[in-house]
């Protein structure tokens, strides 16, 4: 196996999941919106709550669209390879040490494998 290229593998350095948390929080209130205005039977708290979540929830993706555009990557300390594999090269020891992402013929793509696997 003769490798061509290393890539180092990066990640976002921001917290993803309070995104998900906020968007999901926010589909939540107008649910719970809807629900309060059905009892009260007021198109006018269901208009205004309805422009409040739906804002929170455009607010939430633009911000995460933002954060992801200006956030510094971070290496992982995994990498991408793109490698020659021949007749030569020792299947098994690929398959344990790598996971094979595409292969073109005797081109493959390999990542290293995840330690939490």
């Amino acid at each position: 196996m003769e490798i061509i290229e290393i890539t180092p593998i990066l990640k976002n350095d921001y917290p993803f999941f309070l995104f998900i948390i906020w968007f999901f929080v926010s589909l939540l209130a107008y649910v719970v919106t809807g629900f309060y205005a059905s009892m009260k039977e007021s198109r006018k708290v269901l208009d205004i709550g309805s422009a409040i979540c739906w804002g929170s929830v455009l607010l939430c993706l633009l911000t995460l669209v933002i954060t992801d555009s200006f956030s510094e990557k971070v290496p992982t300390g995994r990498n991408r390879y793109t490698a020659i594999v021949d007749d030569s090269a020792d299947y098994k020891e690929i398959i344990e040490k790598y996971d094979i992402i595409e292969s073109h013929g005797k081109i493959w793509s390999l990542e290293d494998k995840d330690g939490n696997s």
